[in-house]
């Protein structure tokens, strides 16, 4: 019986020859095809971020009394929200978080007993006045551990 191929004699993979169920070779360059795939997958999957990550430094060279609203967002981009107050003044956040699982989490058993991830986070908030002028500017960072673990619930 002979398996499906994508032309004689060559497989659906590059280099995984699959024409003859006996031919060691193919079957060693389809797993090595799978491992890189699987590799891939766990290397992109394990990362997650949402938000606008500012540049401390931008915020420092924003100036209180000169900049304005929009050199502002042109400098650091659009904000996550805005609130436009009823005197006219507005208030800008900008918002950034990133969690990354532990390499406990890629190990099967061990992430049912020490799993967890660990986050960076941090804001930014601008306050402008009436005129749109910048009044204030603060910045806050901070870590996040998430424990998840049967180990770890205890914590």
């Amino acid at each position: 019986m002979r398996s499906h191929t994508s032309g004689p004699g060559r497989g659906l993979l590059p280099g995984a020859n699959l024409s003859n169920g006996n031919d060691k070779k193919g079957r060693k360059n389809l797993l090595k095809s799978k491992l890189v795939i699987l590799a891939g997958v766990a290397l992109f999957a394990g990362c997650m971020s949402v938000g606008t990550k500012v540049d401390p430094g931008a915020v420092a060279n924003l100036r209180k009394g000169e900049t304005t609203y929009d050199q502002a967002v042109h400098t650091l981009g659009t904000p996550n929200q805005q609130v436009v107050n009823a005197d006219g003044t507005r208030t800008v956040i900008y918002y950034y978080a990133k969690a990354s699982p532990r390499a406990a989490d890629f190990v099967p058993v061990v992430n049912l007993l020490a799993g967890g991830s660990d986050a960076q986070t941090s804001s930014t908030v601008l306050r402008f006045d009436q005129r749109g002028i910048l009044v204030d500017a603060t910045t806050s960072e901070g870590q996040t551990d998430a424990n998840y673990g049967l180990l770890n619930s205890a914590q």
